[in-house]
């Protein structure tokens, strides 16, 4: 072999046969153990056996062997080995590589013997070498175990001697895994000087801390500036190193750069201009830090501070220039892990030589693709783009013909070897039909005083068929040592002097150009802006700047104003058109003799003499007054009579949507009218009414968000508020805003309604308003309480017997308890009072019980109303899923009757507009109607024919739960107050009966007098959200003006809330943030509305969906206690993703499909096989409707039906619902969970690994898998907390890359547990974890709040990571301004998609 060549080899046996050539030869002495040279041959020219020559006698396996065994354990490739040959002999160097599964790169690190003092290792033959170097590498990786044992005997000698050169300084080398190998971090001192190269960390390295290195050697020939900053405390270092680490792999890095650069915010000027001293400050502390003058300078210009500067600097300064403290651990800008094909290997070598010149590699590839692969017409393309951007190229003006230019062309090669000799190379190809031109200049830089040189190459290159010297040739600046914005600043000025000289032979003229100006450009390179906008991706970005506001396209309230003939002709119309529905037939025959009956209309004159006088009054009557349907019929007729009509407008508020839509409906049909037309109502999700509306009873909701864009009610003349006793947050709110309206609106009058009202309360909160109360008439109601039901009935329960709570447990010398021993007192058999025990204390509703109550009332009453017709049956239950359970046990029971007929109808708010006015209508005579309702039936709307009510003395309230710090609906006790009002409902139109299936003492002792109001129970994030998107920056202010003022510390505490959700900034003020302003307008807890609108953003909608749901309800499974584990086996069939949420989503899909495809009954059996409730999954499917309507009410969700052609088509129309765009990202398992952990933030908890233990086996050690119960989880505010056994994730001992988790709620009894969890990458957690603040020396980030989440990444990841935080505020601000605005399809969260979906790599 030639001296100086190499011959390359794959780890295979070391000598080929001869015999493998000879076809017809016999096959003899085949080895089958793979080890080499175990071959015999007995050609006369064949060389001996490795065996023989080699190892003698050596049986063994040989190091090649056991190396490439080494290697296949460790699933790293098959090692190759590379002979170098000198006078010495053969050296052989081997090259180990490892395949990284996510990204399917190879890190490789090559392993060569000294050959310096140390040790001559140099070797007779290659094959000699070969096997040398393979024991070399087995003791680098092996030399912790005794393998010199199974090596043949002069490799053990070896072994001996390789174990001899290990020092205290190179001991790093020698470790198990070579490719996170790396040298410790000597101690630096402080100097005046700081190396500019990139630091060529070894090749083995991984990608660990970015580092402080300021000691390396100084190449003088690199462009110096000084640098300052000391070595990291060792005990600080390790710590940081122990750290997660975050990646950005270059292709993600490129892409969200490209993303920020493009954007209007990347080059934003300062609000404030800096002082001299603070500018100069700023600017030498850069310059002590390693960067440029120049680029300090720029900096400044859009930075007011030193770490938006540094930001700054991190993002747009390229990577071959930063400071060394700055710039990432293992850059090299000569190496590159491109997974190649055979077609695209040629392509990339094309793509790897145009980077070479200074355009990035993404740049590079958009141009090959614009120009077919050419690669001289896609440099030609960059270098246009990179003087004009993105201007169209201009054609050449050819004067001359094609003889005439290829002369001139020789005749300029021929000058320019005669100017510049050697320094000129001709490297024209005829091949590829182009002349090449370089030309060898030098530049000089100045370092410490002393000047020195610089080798730079200009490359001149023009195609055969180019119009050049009509057109500009393309340049290339190649220079190893400079950066390359800097040889791209060149380029651009080689083009800039080119094309001022076209015509001429101008390759001389920009050599001197470049020869004269390069070191200049050097000293004083040009902004770096001016380099990067013309060499960026070509994609268009049109995010505004989030200071820049857009004219606003937001929907006001602007009725139509009419001159005063106008009003005048419009009230007389009006007055007339009143004149004939008063006299008309049906209003004479069937709407006055009613109307006139009833309480309120003997108050007429007094309610209207009131109005006129005053600007508020309060109106107070009982149950059946008829306050609801007359008094705003009292205020529209006088208008009308007084020739007012025309101004007239009023407002009636409704608590619930049924009561707002039925009271409509109600009113509409006393006026003879339609609905939509003088009357209509608003909810939400739908509205009827029309121009000629004056009446409009809407939600309170509807009300607050007309007043967030209108808050003067423009056109307005009265306001209605009923059932005010009732005191919601929403309708304390609205009094509040009510109150400062009034002062603005002198004209604006205001009617507050309510059956119980605290009269006196709301009179003084406004002011000493005049109240006037009506007398309600009812019938007689009699009342059975539950034991005197159960000894009426003689009803046996079922219900299992519940906890007994010390004050009831029996003496046991006694026979009964105190409170059994009273009720046998006052008369009551012991069967009855036997029975009552298992109804002490229980929280569980008895639908036995309600249908057996039901059937003694059809059995044994003997009313009839109007006509001889069965009565109504009005039951009370607390909420949706509790009506649907009555509403199956009452078919179930009911059904058996067959002497009665019965139609059963279920009334809450979640029913469709349809489905709810079916209880108002009229059934057979000889049908019970049977209405089933929650508390929207205890006022406002009236049921006609009711004498019989149950009520399960049940309610469903807001309350807080402090376990996961949400709002959530609880069952409870009804008030007093409610339980009185359910009861009028039986005594409207004559005696009743009430079944109140509670005891007197419950609702002696259990029950409130009045329902707390729910300003003082539940959380106020949402409500100070709604303050502060009316743009009332000092909440505290606004709400002590409440009835009931909430805390100083519940409002605190809301403040907090809305801030670590990223609702308000952390601005003094607490403004805003656009996410806030959108989550403003869900009426949903703070948490799930983040969730729902970042599911719709990202494009996972429907998987948030159910979870939302979820959130908002329960798990659906269950978890019998005599069969848990057999639950437990059976969810954990569902397991999916590492989070209990999306086990509970997998199983809600499954009974989804089911459901839709083979029915409710194999639904049910899916359902009872797999330990799920029925009911919580019926709840979650509806309530993901309801949150998906309230997507769609605001813009971030729209079903668009498919464009139908056949038939068939037309037939699915209803099911094929364009969709693709919420929910493109639905399989991405790793953005759900971090939609997930963006709503439950701060509920976060660390995940700490146990140290590797690792097994001993014959070649090495195998590292042994964790256990659960050894991986460790700590909170901020609990420390060490535990997963709560229920938690899927109990038994699982696999958290990486993870590591982090964030859960729904904790739970303290001997520990600390955590329920619902979900593992959350580390860019889930940077994104929706809060503030990422940057350490810009290299050590890491620090996420949210006093920085308790810390991560290991260099600092350019943290700032791109705020850049597109910002810029996606940027597009939620510009959705609020355009609506239509899709933010999903921005590059922005693309970006972010991108970066999640594979943890940045």
């Amino acid at each position: 072999m030639a001296p100086g060549k190499k011959s390359k080899s794959k780890a295979a046996d070391p000598a080929p046969s001869a015999a493998s050539n000879n076809k017809k030869g016999p096959r003899r002495n085949i080895v089958k153990s793979g080890n080499a040279g175990g071959n015999k041959s007995t050609a006369p020219d064949q060389q001996p056996s490795e065996k023989k020559s080699i190892f003698g006698d050596w049986t063994g396996k040989t190091p090649v062997s056991l190396l490439h065994e080494h290697c296949q354990k460790h699933g790293w490739e098959k090692p190759t080995f590379d002979m170098k040959r000198s006078k010495q002999g053969f050296i052989g160097t081997v090259q180990l590589g490892k395949r990284n599964k996510k990204t399917a790169q190879i890190q490789t690190v090559t392993l060569t013997p000294p050959t310096d003092s140390t040790g001559n290792f140099h070797q007779p033959t290659a094959l000699e070498a070969r096997h040398l170097a393979a024991t070399y590498a087995l003791h680098r990786v092996n030399s912790h175990m005794p393998m010199h044992r199974v090596l043949p005997p002069q490799h053990r000698d070896l072994w001996h001697q390789f174990e001899n050169l290990k020092t205290k300084q190179t001991e790093w080398m020698y470790t198990p895994d070579p490719f996170n190998a790396q040298p410790n971090t000597p101690a630096v001192k402080k100097e005046n000087a700081v190396d500019r190269r990139p630091t060529k960390e070894s090749a083995n390295a991984a990608v660990p801390m970015p580092r402080m290195l300021a000691t390396d050697k100084v190449d003088d020939h690199h462009q110096h500036r000084g640098g300052g900053g000391g070595a990291i405390d060792e005990k600080l270092r390790k710590y940081w190193e122990s750290l997660p680490a975050v990646h950005m792999s270059s292709e993600n890095r490129s892409l969200v750069e490209d993303v920020v650069k493009k954007s209007n915010i990347a080059y934003q000027p300062i609000d404030r201009e800096l002082s001299d001293e603070e500018r100069k400050a700023i600017h030498d502390g850069l310059v002590r830090m390693g960067f440029r003058p120049s680029h300090a300078d720029e900096a400044l210009e859009y930075s007011s501070d030193m770490a938006t500067a540094l930001d700054w600097l991190c993002l747009h300064v390229p990577e071959d220039d930063l400071p060394p403290t700055f710039m990432h651990a293992n850059y090299n800008p000569t190496m590159t892990t491109i997974s190649h094909t055979t077609q695209s290997l040629g392509r990339d070598w094309l793509i790897k030589k145009m980077t070479t010149i200074g355009y990035s590699s993404e740049v590079c590839q958009e141009a090959m693709e614009e120009t077919a692969d050419d690669d001289l017409k896609a440099l030609a393309l960059l270098q246009w783009r990179l003087v004009h951007g993105d201007d169209p190229m201009a054609e050449a003006d050819d004067m001359l013909d094609a003889e005439e230019r290829d002369t001139m062309r020789q005749e300029e090669a021929v000058a320019l070897e005669s100017i510049y000799g050697n320094k000129f190379i001709d490297k024209s190809d005829k091949e590829k039909q182009r002349l090449h031109f370089c030309i060898e200049l030098t530049a000089h830089t100045m370092h410490r005083g002393k000047k020195h040189e610089l080798p730079v190459s200009l490359e001149v290159m023009i195609a055969d068929d180019s119009a050049y010297p009509s057109t500009v040739p393309v340049f290339a600046v190649l220079c190893d040592q400079l950066p390359a914005y800097l040889k791209l600043s060149m380029v651009r000025g080689l083009v800039i002097e080119a094309e001022a000289n076209l015509g001429l032979p101008l390759v001389y003229m920009c050599a001197e150009w470049l020869q004269e100006h390069m070191d200049d450009i050097i000293a004083h390179p040009p902004k770096l802006r001016d380099i990067s906008q013309g060499v960026t991706h070509t994609h268009t970005n049109t995010i505004e700047s989030p200071n820049k506001k857009s004219k606003s396209n937001g929907r006001r309230y602007q009725p139509k104003t009419l001159s005063p003939a106008e009003q005048s002709k419009q009230s007389q119309q009006l007055k007339d058109e009143l004149a004939n529905m008063h006299a008309s037939n049906e209003y004479q025959q069937k709407i006055a003799p009613v109307r006139s009956k009833l309480p309120a209309n003997g108050f007429k004159k007094e309610i209207m003499d009131a109005v006129h006088r005053h600007q508020i009054i309060i109106v107070s009557g009982e149950t059946g007054c008829g306050k609801t349907t007359q008094v705003p019929q009292f205020i529209l007729d006088n208008a009308i009579e007084n020739g007012q009509g025309a101004t007239c407008n009023i407002i009636c508020t409704q608590p619930r949507k049924v009561a707002a839509i039925g009271v409509a409906e109600r009113v509409a049909a006393e006026r003879c009218d339609k609905i939509g037309g003088s009357v209509g109502y608003a909810v939400r999700g739908e509205t009827k009414a029309s121009s000629k509306t004056q009446l409009q009873f809407v939600t309170t909701g509807v009300l607050l968000r007309r007043l967030h864009s209108d808050l003067e009610l423009t056109g307005i003349s009265h306001v209605m508020i009923d059932e005010v006793h009732e005191r919601s947050v929403d309708s304390d709110f609205l009094l509040i805003i009510l109150r400062r309206v009034l002062k603005k609106r002198k004209d604006l009058k205001v009617v507050l309604m309510s059956a119980t009202i605290n009269q006196k309360l709301f009179a003084d909160y406004f002011g000493g308003a005049p109240t006037i109360e009506i007398p309600g008439f009812t019938h007689p109601v009699q009342d059975f309480y539950l034991e005197d039901i159960i000894q009426m009935t003689s009803y046996v329960s079922r219900l299992p017997m519940p906890k007994q709570r010390d004050e009831d447990k029996e003496d046991k010398t006694q026979q009964w308890a105190k409170w059994q021993s009273i009720l046998l007192d006052q008369g009551y058999n012991e069967p009855t009072v036997s029975t009552l025990a298992r109804y002490r204390n229980q929280d569980k509703i008895d639908y036995d019980l309600v249908a057996h109550v039901i059937k003694h009332i059809t059995e044994n009453g003997e009313t009839r109303i109007d006509n001889g017709a069965q009565p109504a049956i009005l039951v009370f239950m607390p909420g949706a899923m509790e009506i649907r359970r009555c509403v199956e046990t009452l078919q179930t029971v009911l059904s058996r009757d067959a002497g009665n007929q019965y139609e059963i109808l279920p009334l809450h708010a979640n029913l469709s507009p349809q489905e709810q006015t079916r209880v108002f209508k009229k059934v057979s005579p000889d049908v019970f109607k049977i209405v089933v309702a929650t508390n929207v039936a205890e006022t406002s709307i009236t049921i006609d024919g009711i004498v019989y009510v149950v009520d399960a003395g049940r309610v469903k309230e807001t309350q807080y739960d402090a376990s996961n710090s949400m709002m959530r609906l609880v069952e409870t006790w009804a008030s007093k107050a409610s339980c009185k009002q359910r009861r009028g409902r039986a005594g409207r139109t004559r005696p009743g009966q009430c079944y109140k299936l509670f005891m007197r003492d419950t609702e002696n002792n259990k029950m409130r007098a009045q329902q707390v109001p729910e300003l003082l129970r539940t959380p106020l994030e949402q409500l100070c959200l709604q303050v502060k998107s009316m743009g009332e920056s000092n909440v505290k202010t606004f709400l002590q003006d409440a009835l009931d003022p909430p805390s100083i510390q519940a409002l605190d505490s809301a403040i907090r809330t809305l801030r670590a959700v990223d609702a308000i900034d952390d601005s003094k003020r607490g403004d805003l943030t656009p996410l806030g302003k959108h989550m403003a307008s869900i009426p949903a807890d703070l948490r799930i509305s983040k969730m729902l609108l970042l599911g719709s953003i990202f494009g996972c909608l429907d998987p948030v969906l159910t979870i939302a749901a979820t959130m908002s309800l329960k798990s659906p499974f269950t978890s019998p206690m005599e069969r848990r584990e057999e639950a437990r086996q059976c969810r954990e069939r569902f397991a999916h993703g590492r989070s209990d949420w999306l086990t509970d989503m997998k199983a809600f899909d499954a009974w989804w499909q089911i459901l839709k495809q083979q029915g409710a009954r194999q639904a049910r059996r899916f359902c009872e096989e797999n330990f799920l409730s029925f009911a919580t999954l019926s709840e979650v499917a509806n309530l993901r409707r309801q949150y998906r309507d309230a997507l769609e009410e605001i813009g971030f969700y729209s079903k668009m039906k498919k464009k139908t052609t056949t038939p068939k088509e037309k037939e699915k129309e209803d099911e094929e619902v364009e969709e693709d765009e919420y929910n493109a990202h639905s399989s991405n398992v790793n953005l759900v969970k971090s939609v997930i952990f963006a709503g439950l933030n701060p509920n976060v908890a660390k995940i700490r690994l146990p140290d590797a233990k690792y097994d001993k086996v014959l070649s090495g050690t195998v590292e042994r898998e964790k256990e659960a119960r050894e991986i460790k989880f700590y909170t901020k505010q609990d420390g060490r907390v535990f997963l709560h056994p229920t938690s899927i994730l109990f038994s699982n001992n696999q958290y990486e890359p993870s590591s982090f988790l964030t859960y729904f709620s904790r739970m303290e009894t001997s520990k600390v547990f955590i329920r619902d969890a979900t593992t959350v990458g580390p860019y889930g957690v940077l994104f929706f974890a809060g503030r990422v603040d940057i350490d810009h020396l290299g050590r890491g980030l620090k996420v949210g709040e006093e920085g308790w989440i810390k991560f290991r990444a260099w600092a350019r990841i943290g700032v791109l990571v705020n850049q597109l935080k910002r810029l996606l505020h940027a597009e939620l601000d510009h959705k609020i301004q355009n609506p239509s605005t899709q933010v999903s399809a921005s590059r922005v969260v693309q970006a972010m998609i991108a970066l999640i979906t594979n943890n940045g790599v």
